[in-house]
C-alpha cells in the first residue's frame, strides 16, 4: 500500500520525469491500468500506480471516473458513508469516503475506503472483502485504538447476526512511515470500545440469548492480544466463567467460576472490569471514550 503523500514539493514520487509526463495523458493512463489489471488478474499490483495516478491527476470527482471504471467496473461502485477528521492536531483534516462494490442485488462483494487530503486529492485507499455480502449500516470511525496519540481509521460492514454485533477493519496510523497499516487481528474483536484510561480495547458481545461475553485486549508488539474473557450465563441462576488467554497453549484457561453478582467487589469500578461503568454500553456507532 502506498504511503500517504503529505507534501508535494518534498515527495520524490511527484518529481517530474518523461515517464510521468506520458502517464498524465488520460488515454495512456487508462491503457496502462488496463494492461496492469489484465496481466495481474486483479487489484494487487496496480494499487500504487492507481493511487499515484489519481493524486497526480488531481482527481476529486469519482462520478463515471475512467480510473474507477477500469478498476472496479462501470456502474458497480456505490457511495455509502463519508467522514472527515484529523489524525492528529498538527495534521490537516482529511476525508474518508466509504464505497461498496456491488456483487448483485442482495449485497456487496467488497468495501473500498478512499482517503483524500484537505484539497480532495486521493492519498490512499483500502479494500476489504465482505463477510456476508449483505452490508447493513456501513460506517467509518476515527479512534486511537493503539493509544499512541494518533487517530486510526475503522470501517465496518455494519451489524451482523441476530444480536446486531459489529466488527471493524482497522488501519493504524504509523507516524514513522507516514502511512496506515492493516491490523488484521482487530477484526476478531466484536463491538470494540477503546478505553484510554486503562489502555485496553473492551469488547462485549452475545454468544446466545443466555450468554454475554465481556473481554478486553491489549495492544502489544503490533498485535491486539486477548487478555481475559468473562462469560455471564443466564440459566436457572446467574453464573460466570472467567478465562485468561494462554498464548503458549493457544487457548483460554479457566481462572474462576461461580454465582454472579454485579455488586461483587471483583467486578467493581476500581477493577479492570468496571461492569457497572457505561463504557460497556454497546450501540450503533460507538464514540471513543476517555480521550
Amino acid at each position: 500500500m502506498a504511503a500517504i503523500l503529505q507534501e508535494e514539493k518534498a515527495n520524490p514520487r511527484l518529481m517530474e520525469t518523461e515517464e510521468d509526463t506520458n502517464m498524465k495523458n488520460p488515454l495512456a493512463l487508462c491503457l496502462a491500468l488496463f494492461l496492469l489489471l489484465g496481466i495481474t488478474g486483479g487489484l494487487a499490483l496496480a494499487e500504487d500506480d492507481w493511487i499515484e495516478s489519481l493524486y497526480e491527476e488531481n482527481i476529486t470527482d469519482f462520478t463515471d471516473n475512467p480510473l474507477l471504471i477500469e478498476l472496479f467496473g462501470e456502474g458497480n461502485m456505490r457511495f455509502l458513508y463519508p467522514i472527515s477528521g484529523q489524525i492528529s492536531l498538527d495534521m490537516p483534516e482529511w476525508m474518508f469516503d466509504l464505497y461498496g462494490i456491488i456483487a448483485d442485488e442482495y449485497g456487496f462483494e467488497s468495501l473500498v475506503l478512499i482517503v483524500r487530503d484537505e484539497k480532495g486529492y486521493v492519498l490512499d485507499f483500502f479494500r476489504t472483502e465482505t463477510e456476508t455480502g449483505a452490508v447493513e449500516d456501513p460506517h467509518v470511525l476515527l479512534a486511537d485504538v493503539n493509544f499512541d496519540g494518533y487517530q486510526d481509521v475503522l470501517f465496518s460492514e455494519g451489524a451482523m447476526g441476530a444480536h446486531g454485533n459489529y466488527w471493524y477493519n482497522a488501519y493504524i496510523w504509523s507516524p514513522e512511515d507516514g502511512a496506515f497499516w492493516y491490523a488484521e487481528d482487530f477484526y476478531e474483536i466484536v463491538n470494540p470500545m477503546p478505553d484510554a484510561r486503562d489502555e485496553v480495547i473492551r469488547s462485549r458481545g452475545a454468544n446466545s440469548a443466555f450468554e454475554d461475553i465481556y473481554s478486553y485486549y491489549r495492544f502489544q508488539s503490533d498485535l491486539f492480544l486477548l487478555d481475559e474473557e468473562l462469560w455471564i450465563i443466564s440459566d436457572d441462576e446467574l453464573t460466570y466463567d472467567l478465562y485468561q488467554y494462554d498464548y503458549d497453549l493457544q487457548d483460554r484457561v479457566l481462572m474462576s467460576a461461580g454465582p454472579f453478582d454485579v455488586n461483587d467487589a471483583k467486578w467493581g469500578p476500581d477493577t479492570i472490569w468496571k461492569l457497572v461503568d457505561p463504557i460497556w454500553n454497546t450501540g450503533r456507532h460507538y464514540q471513543p471514550r476517555y480521550e
